[in-house]
């Protein structure tokens, strides 16, 4: 029996632990195997952004265990699925502008708009009050994927508190996204989890609308004018036609939203075959490739 003064147990040590396990024992030809299928049914999206060897320990750039850890928590703070908040994190990150002195919300992680939103995160509760300790605002004379002319930055003081903040704006969307709905007599029921995060993920990746502030944003455009009033909920149907190339449409394109997140569908898709944990499913926590995991050892006693 634990003494009275233990300490709690923490939530994340398993999932980070067979999540680590399993991304690190996928065999690499079934991997792009499955991520091949899973293109077939998402425009032919077919990078992952090394999504599994990042987080499975394969390189020392990144602290895979801490970076998972704040994955878990981060998607229990705001109430999402830990995959989806993965695979839209390595949506949007630039590992080639990686730099632990210099992590910001615009060359490193797309999320030019966290500026301009943090007081409406404070306000929808998305941001709690003290999280701008978290970062340091830089001046910026750039302009982002819409168009948009951003005179500041955020410089984050480390990658927990990115992925954090990165959480909050991702809530934020789908809490817009979610008022959207319920405007047009739609509810968060009526569609599937894999329709919510794609389309919180065209509010995140092309903006919300001009009513919520975001002058330039889509997401709205492309899922409620375009689809819900003219065919309601069943148009929200995530797309599976080819809408642009692989990636975000090449070296300088700029990709569009309902595109990119067709590629973030298919990273949390090949994730969850990966099998990273969702604590809220017992049903994944386990070793999903326990065959792969022994072939070392069976390699080793064969060889004596």
């Amino acid at each position: 029996m634990l003494g009275a003064n233990a300490a709690p147990k923490d939530p994340t040590t398993l999932p980070v632990v067979l999540t680590m396990l399993n991304f690190a024992s996928v065999d690499p030809m079934e991997m792009r195997k499955q991520l091949a299928s899973i293109a077939k049914q998402l425009g032919g999206q077919n990078r992952a952004n090394s999504v599994l060897f990042l987080l499975g320990g394969g390189s020392d750039r990144v602290n895979a265990p801490s970076m998972l850890k704040t994955i878990y928590e981060a998607a229990a703070a705001q109430g999402l699925d830990p995959r989806f908040l993965t695979a839209a994190f390595f949506g949007e990150v630039d590992w080639s502008q990686f730099d632990p002195k210099h992590l910001d919300s615009f060359d490193f992680v797309g999320m030019d708009r966290f500026l301009k939103e943090f007081d409406a995160m404070l306000k929808d509760g998305t941001i709690r009050p003290g999280f701008e300790h978290q970062f340091k605002r830089e001046n910026l004379g750039a302009t982002g994927e819409t168009g948009e002319s951003y005179k500041q930055r955020a410089k984050f003081n480390d990658l927990d508190g990115e992925i954090r903040a990165f959480a909050a704006l991702l809530k934020h969307r789908r809490v817009l996204m979610l008022a959207d709905l319920a405007d047009a007599h739609v509810k968060e029921s009526d569609l599937t989890a894999d329709e919510l995060d794609y389309w919180n993920y065209v509010y995140y990746n092309g903006g919300s609308s001009p009513e919520a502030g975001d002058r330039l944003g889509t997401g709205k455009k492309h899922l409620i004018d375009e689809r819900i009033k003219k065919s309601g909920p069943s148009a929200a149907k995530i797309p599976s036609q080819f809408i642009q190339p692989p990636g975000d449409g090449g070296k300088g394109a700029l990709g569009q939203a309902m595109g990119n997140a067709q590629r973030v569908l298919a990273i949390k898709r090949l994730i969850q075959w990966a099998g990273m944990v969702d604590p809220s499913d017992p049903s994944t926590q386990k070793l999903k490739f326990v065959s792969n995991v022994l072939k070392p050892l069976s390699a080793m006693s064969t060889s004596k």
